[in-house]
């Protein structure tokens, strides 16, 4: 019996490719990403505007998650009505290589 070959990666709970996943795999997270990206900054009723099919609370929840995962910034002025920007953080910007790479992955491999 042949010995099983071990993983580099182990993918249980605690594996940061998982973490990273759940990430980006929150539902509107790639298209708040993808405007960020195009516009540098937008404003809550600008980001609603430009996905168009998106309630206020899903906007709101996913935002909240990027930013608590440091992913994207958020911005408010001391102005009336309320003014608040959200842009990309660092971490962020950074993601966009990452996720270049996978479409790039995607594109060879199931394109072909």
């Amino acid at each position: 019996m042949k010995t099983p070959i071990k993983p580099e990666i182990e993918f249980n709970k605690n594996c940061s490719v998982r973490k990273a996943i759940e990430i980006i795999g929150m539902k509107y997270a790639i298209l708040i990403f993808n405007e960020l990206l195009k516009h540098e900054t937008l404003r809550f009723g600008q980001m609603r505007k430009v996905l168009g099919n998106i309630n206020t609370r899903t906007l709101t929840t996913t935002l909240k998650e990027l930013e608590r995962v440091e992913l994207v910034a958020r911005k408010q002025y001391a102005e009336i009505p309320p003014k608040v920007e959200y842009s990309l953080t660092k971490k962020g910007k950074d993601l966009k290589k990452v996720l270049i790479q996978l479409q790039v992955w995607y594109d060879k491999s199931y394109k072909g």
